[in-house]
């Protein structure tokens, strides 16, 4: 079983970035003073969650991928806009591992000056599964003496 933290979402969207931006540097944090760019930071907003019948809760983990480019050639807002475009098609789905993913949704991005921002939510269902007790903790004999 995969348990999914904020840790590991954060990873895997660092994964992704990997091979779809090979060459663009990838930061946790974006107070970060030695920064090399084409950069992305990683950060994970917020998670809103409710509680399902039983053992079942809903999670909406949010992440903000914040991109600043280096020297570009031509329009500095056709390439933001390009790179967003990318990050759209590429967050549709987030893979932890080869066999398990969460799909990305309310996905949007935003041109703030020179910095493009990315904003994806992953909506997950889960169920928690409780350690099954022990039948019996310990045996005491059962002698009746008269």
């Amino acid at each position: 079983m995969l348990e999914i933290d904020s840790e590991t979402l954060v990873s895997a969207a660092l994964k992704q970035l990997q091979k779809k931006f090979a060459t663009a540097k990838r930061y946790r944090d974006s107070q970060n003073q030695n920064i090399v760019r084409p950069c992305f930071f990683v950060e994970q907003l917020t998670t809103s969650g409710t509680k399902q019948m039983g053992n079942r809760s809903k999670r909406n983990p949010r992440i903000k991928i914040t991109y600043l480019s280096g020297q570009i050639e031509g329009s500095l807002t056709k390439h933001l806009r390009s790179v967003g475009d990318k990050l759209l098609e590429n967050f549709q789905l987030l893979k932890f591992d080869e066999t398990h993913g969460v799909f990305g949704r309310e996905m949007e991005y935003e041109i703030i000056g020179d910095e493009l921002v990315f904003n994806v939510e992953f909506p997950m269902h889960i169920a928690t599964i409780e350690a099954p007790q022990p039948l019996q903790t310990n045996i005491e004999p059962n002698i009746d003496i008269k």
